[in-house]
């Protein structure tokens, strides 16, 4: 006897379970019970088992030129897009000269890490790349972040525009403090030349570029420490863009160094 249920009763069934049922029967009268349920137990684990998938804010980036013999900083953000937990397992940086720092090595879904890629070029010359990695469980795939640079041993007299002090040298002695300074950008075009900043925001200093430096002439910007690290030590680095092309970059280092007293 077949017996036949109403609409409203089907309803008391989860569409999961009614599904999960119907497949279940379908497959056991196919191919066995025992084949049957491992199957339809894959097909459970493998819906009730989310998927770790992680996404950097930025997949590369130019630091442009710079000087050698500096640590250059990059700044990403690691987002946890997946419906899963991304657990991270290896960093891969192929050189001691690169470092990455993790705060934790779990994200969870809709949650991001802030990391610092912390690199060290040392006395290289001319382009140079770095190629960090960041491998997670359950994903053959790391996330990839490109890194470029163009590093000279000093500052090419021969620039369309140009950053002096090519260096951020911030420091305390017992005697002196170094806790701001004032830097000229200079545009040797007949152009006006915009400038903006695409690298992170320090949290350390307040950073004060001029938008923009008239043809044949300078601007000065400036960098203060703020209150709160003036007793701190730090490095990183700041990466300005101008309007010139797409491809005009300058990276500039800035170092805070606490000195101490000499002894006696």
């Amino acid at each position: 006897m077949t017996i036949r249920r109403k609409p409203e009763e089907l309803d008391r069934f989860p569409c999961g379970t009614f599904c999960g049922i119907y497949f279940y029967k379908t497959l056991m009268g196919r191919i066995g019970l025992k084949t049957a349920a491992v199957l339809l137990a894959l097909v459970i684990a493998k819906s009730s088992f989310g998927e770790a998938l992680l996404k950097s804010s930025s997949e590369e980036f130019n630091f442009g030129l710079s000087i050698s013999n500096t640590v250059l900083v990059h700044r990403i953000w690691l987002k946890s897009v997946g419906t899963d937990t991304a657990k991270i397992t290896n960093i891969s940086t192929g050189c001691s000269c690169t470092t990455m720092s993790l705060s934790r090595k779990e994200i969870a879904p809709g949650d991001s890490l802030e990391v610092d890629i912390l690199w060290d070029i040392k006395a290289t010359m001319g382009i140079i790349r770095r190629y960090p990695r960041v491998f997670y469980e359950g994903v053959k795939d790391p996330v990839l972040v490109s890194m470029q640079a163009y590093a000279q041993n000093v500052p090419d007299s021969n620039l369309f525009v140009s950053i002096w002090p090519y260096k951020f040298e911030l420091g305390k002695h017992a005697s002196k403090s170094v806790d701001s300074i004032a830097f000229r950008i200079k545009n040797t075009t007949v152009q006006t030349l915009h400038a903006s900043l695409i690298s992170h925001v320090l949290r350390e200093c307040e950073l004060v570029i001029p938008e923009s430096i008239a043809p044949k002439s300078e601007a000065v910007g400036y960098i203060k420490v703020k209150p709160e690290y003036l007793d701190k030590e730090f490095e990183s680095s700041i990466t300005v863009k101008f309007s010139l092309d797409d491809k005009t970059f300058i990276t500039v280092p800035v170092r805070r160094k606490i000195y101490a007293a000499n002894p006696g």
